[in-house]
């Protein structure tokens, strides 16, 4: 059966609906790869900002403060990270990534990128950075 049109031309369902593709294949990349999103999303923000508290890396990342401790828990057991006192604060620690977290990411990213190829498949360069400038405006609008 055919989506009808009063909802085929609503953004918010193609934009659910998208998303539910997308977690799909997200996932499966990260199962692929052995991780979790948000070891993917702390490593990314240590590798782009270097050495950040757990506050601003839980900002960076959007993750809640203990979903940010959790993940740093992990990743520092694994070798991935290292979290050491504030040097302007010793009540806060900074976390850094290691060469085996950049290591790491690289798997990671290498698998999400097939994901993001799959999403894609159907769009042309230019229009994939639309899509991503689309979204980013939608995104900012809604205080996102």
């Amino acid at each position: 059966m055919d989506v009808p049109d009063r909802l085929a031309s609503k953004p918010t369902f193609l934009v659910t609906q998208a998303a539910t593709v997308a977690h799909r294949l997200a996932s499966e990349a990260f199962e692929r790869a052995g991780a979790r999103g948000y070891e993917y999303r702390v490593l990314v923000v240590l590798d782009d900002v270097g050495a950040c508290s757990q506050a601003d890396l839980g900002r960076s990342a959007r993750m809640d403060r203990s979903d940010v401790t959790t993940t740093l828990d992990a990743l520092e057991a694994e070798g991935r990270v290292r979290r050491e006192p504030d040097p302007a604060d010793a009540r806060r620690k900074v976390a850094t990534i290691t060469a085996s977290g950049r290591r790491r990411l690289g798997v990671i990213e290498s698998e999400l990128g097939r994901a993001q190829d799959r999403f894609t498949a159907s769009l042309t360069a230019k229009d994939r950075q639309r899509l991503v400038e689309l979204l980013t405006a939608v995104l900012a609008d809604a205080g996102a």
